[in-house]
């Protein structure tokens, strides 16, 4: 099965943004390091797998974090020209179509689920 490019901006393992490769070129090259360290300094297993825990710990939160940005910024646009069209009934910038229709379908398809669920009873 070929992945799409919906399936792989929709599936945080694969996504990938410039942050998110810079992130990973920055991990390799400290684990390209501490493998250096290693061999100049005879480190214990434990003491190895330690530190391997921390970086990936610290990589996986990183990780996540660029993963929301990018997609909490698609929904803080279409949060931020609503409340401005609400407050001074317009918009100072054209807004993006596409996020609009996007957001208006959801909120539409969610409200219908919800009169929907509520007729059955």
């Amino acid at each position: 099965m070929e992945l799409t490019e919906s399936m792989i901006k929709n599936n945080p393992i694969a996504y990938s943004s410039t942050k998110q490769k810079l992130l990973d070129a920055a991990k390799q090259i400290l684990l390209d390091t501490l493998e250096e360290y290693i061999k100049e300094n005879n480190l214990s297993p434990d003491e190895i797998a330690e530190v391997k825990n921390y970086i990936e710990e610290a990589y996986s939160e990183k990780k996540a974090a660029y993963f929301l940005e990018d997609k909490l910024i698609d929904l803080s646009t279409y949060l931020n020209y609503s409340l401005n069209f609400a407050l001074n009934n317009k918009t100072e910038k054209k807004p993006n179509k596409d996020i609009l229709k996007t957001f208006s379908r959801i909120f539409y398809y969610r409200n219908k689920k919800h009169v929907l669920t509520h007729e059955r009873y």
